[in-house]
């Protein structure tokens, strides 16, 4: 089932339960997944920070970051302008965006998901590795890889 104008959608292919509705200014969005799905330690997790966004833009770096992250390598890369390039907005929107970059980032190393360590690969084609993201670093770079977080403790233990 799907229904979809310009203020309410409703779905229930592949998420069992999304309606997002138009409310004045505001979208509410109501999701329902499986709890196993919620509590899948591998290859992602989605926590409460994911689950929740107040505007578009943030729901798509919150995406992003979902999608890099649930890769099956340890390796995870992400085309930083490449993604920035879809947005045509102002510079102060723009230094917002990578504001919500990091912080989605850094929500990833917090839950200790990904190292909190990067490989970099700036617009010129320098490499670097870097221990903590700025602002001012998301301009210059092209390419980040994070790289995830293995409990190898987890990995032995007896089932």
């Amino acid at each position: 089932m799907e229904d979809f104008d310009d203020f309410e959608f409703c779905t229930s292919v592949i998420i069992p339960y999304l309606k997002v509705k138009k409310n004045g200014r505001l979208w509410n969005v109501n999701l329902a997944i499986a709890k196993e799905l919620y509590e899948y330690k591998y290859p992602f997790q989605i926590n409460e920070y994911f689950l929740t966004w107040k505007t578009i833009y943030q729901f798509q770096v919150k995406s992003q970051i979902i999608t890099i992250t649930a890769t099956n390598s340890l390796k995870k890369e992400f085309y930083i302008q490449e993604f920035l390039k879809r947005f045509s907005v102002s510079n102060k929107k723009k230094t917002q965006l990578k504001q919500m970059l990091i912080e989605a980032i850094y929500q990833q190393v917090n839950n200790q998901l990904i190292q909190p360590q990067f490989k970099i690969i700036q617009k010129d084609g320098s490499v670097k590795k870097i221990n903590k993201l700025q602002i001012q670093d998301i301009s210059q770079i092209n390419l980040i890889y994070f790289y995830e977080t293995v409990d190898s403790k987890s990995l032995f233990k007896e089932k």
